[in-house]
């Protein structure tokens, strides 16, 4: 497989985002979701009843494990070109804020993060070549900061608590 040009890599990754996302969905939504959310509401409970917790997280560390592989394949086969750079602690830092800031624990939090702050990071471009600093990271400082003293829930719970609040609203 060739990415010719960044648009065919575009859709090849696309494709497999989606893919991933309906299977992890279906995983969410499956006796196995409910048996892992069980397992992290109350573990002794869980083992209680009979589920092995050592099995099942050692499972959904294959998974996980599985995951990261294929996106880092089809990233290296990307960029054709790896190195322990590729990674840094700038790039951690980045994909840790665009899972708090969207909501960790949420199925769409992570997404709409990543959306969220790519969008912003593009829309700051013309400031950080105007000024000449990474001015990036100090708004990704900022909006952690944010969301773990104001928002714990990030985007997805602020929206929540907006809804919920507009139905309860609604129902008076």
């Amino acid at each position: 497989m060739e990415f010719i040009t960044e648009q065919n890599a575009y859709y090849v990754i696309l494709i497999c985002t989606i893919l991933t996302l309906f299977v992890v969905r279906k995983l969410v939504k499956s006796e196995f979701g409910l048996t892992l959310e069980s397992m992290r509401e109350e573990e002794d409970g869980a083992e209680s009843i009979g589920i092995n917790t050592s099995q099942y997280k050692l499972t959904i560390f294959m998974i996980s494990a599985f995951i990261a592989g294929f996106a880092g394949g089809l990233y290296a086969h990307y960029v054709r070109l790896l190195s322990p750079e590729t990674l840094s602690l700038h790039e951690t830092f980045t994909v840790l804020t665009m899972v708090a800031v969207g909501g960790i624990g949420t199925f769409a939090g992570p997404i709409i993060g990543a959306v969220s702050l790519t969008v912003l990071s593009e829309a700051l471009r013309f400031v950080e070549e105007a000024i000449n600093l990474d001015i990036r990271m100090v708004i990704y400082g900022a909006l952690l900061m944010v969301t773990i003293f104001f928002m714990r829930k990030g985007i997805v719970g602020v929206y929540d608590s907006l809804l919920g609040s507009a139905r309860v609203d609604t129902e008076k």
